[in-house]
């Protein structure tokens, strides 16, 4: 059995969705979910073909369900494709008379997937109606499992060591008190803890903003778009990293005494601070960041509305930029 990889929705259609789910043990490490279904010997990852006209998203979505997760964030990893020799296409008596998920264990000669990832924040126990005969939490991959999931399990590995930043952040309780602790990035977050991130707001004398759109080996939101962000460096101030990310992401400098404080949202794992900078720029003069950001433009608060309505730009937009017509119009932040 062969496999290649390709970015993530790069593929017109799939056959096939296998969603690797992690979950945080006692001592904050990450453990991989596996299970074993119903009639079956074999312990697998969540996987099944997506039902007529069901989006990968949706179909992992329904997976992750099915096991038992009510809280989780879930991210395309990549796309695959698979060559299965003849001698891996002949399957077990056993196998062939299962009545769940065949095709992860008689796979087709060749055929189109998805991989995605999940972080699973709360479980609980699996429907009564569910397939699923077991649930089992392992640092590492099953003994007895499908031939395939090995080869996509590397491939996620080689995944997450090229998207996992060494960086590391102060950590906050609920009210934005600091914790005196260091949290390193790819690391699982400790529950009731948060951190800081930003979002850096460029907006010229025209009333347009500087958006960007993610890399596609971006861990989240990979090929959306956004307003530039990212985290707050243990022992930076929140002015500091937006103006420090909006130059990385797209070599833009911007004069630091004229940020704006405008709006601060808190969601469950970190508090946002929204900082405006008003100045005008060339969008020739921008500069991409390799493995960040793929594509530069301006667009209006409307337009960014309309973006996030199509699917096109991340959703938790939407409050900020009524948080920022307010500011433009009386000059005070939430």
């Amino acid at each position: 059995m062969q496999i290649s990889t390709k970015l993530p929705n790069s593929l017109s259609t799939y056959d096939y969705i296998t969603i690797f789910a992690r979950i945080a043990d006692s001592q904050n490490n990450w453990q991989w979910l596996y299970i074993r279904r119903k009639h079956h010997e074999i312990y697998e990852t969540l996987g099944e073909k997506p039902a007529n006209a069901e989006t990968p998203a949706k179909c992992a979505e329904r997976q992750l369900s099915a096991v038992g997760a009510v809280d989780f964030f879930l991210t395309p990893a990549f796309d695959y494709f698979c060559e299965t020799s003849d001698k891996s296409q002949k399957a077990t008596k056993a196998q062939k008379s299962a009545k769940s998920n065949e095709f992860a264990e008689n796979p087709p000669k060749t055929h189109n997937g998805q991989v995605f990832l999940a972080d699973i924040y709360k479980i609980t126990k699996s429907p009564p109606n569910s397939e699923i005969a077991e649930r089992v939490i392992l640092p590492n991959i099953p003994a007895k499992t499908t031939e395939i999931l090995p080869l996509l399990f590397d491939e996620l590995q080689k995944h997450l060591q090229k998207n996992t930043p060494n960086e590391y952040c102060d950590l906050l309780d609920e009210n934005r008190q600091p914790l005196n602790k260091l949290y390193k990035r790819g690391e699982p977050q400790p529950l009731g803890t948060y951190i800081a991130v930003v979002r850096g707001w460029i907006m010229n004398s025209h009333g347009e903003v500087l958006i960007t759109r993610r890399a596609m080996t971006k861990l989240d939101w990979a090929g959306f778009l956004e307003i530039p962000s990212g985290t707050v460096l243990a022992g930076e101030t929140t002015l500091a990293a937006a103006v420090r990310e909006l130059h990385e992401e797209t070599g833009l400098k911007v004069n630091a005494a004229k940020g704006r404080l405008f709006n601060i949202t808190k969601d469950k794992t970190a508090f946002v601070d929204n900082w405006l900078f008003v100045q005008d720029f060339n969008i020739a003069d921008v500069t991409l960041q390799d493995g960040e950001t793929i594509d530069a433009k301006t667009a209006t608060l409307s337009q960014i509305l309309a973006l996030v309505k199509t699917g096109e730009f991340i959703p938790f937009v939407r409050n900020e930029i009524m948080a920022l017509e307010k500011f433009l119009q009386t000059g005070e932040n939430d």
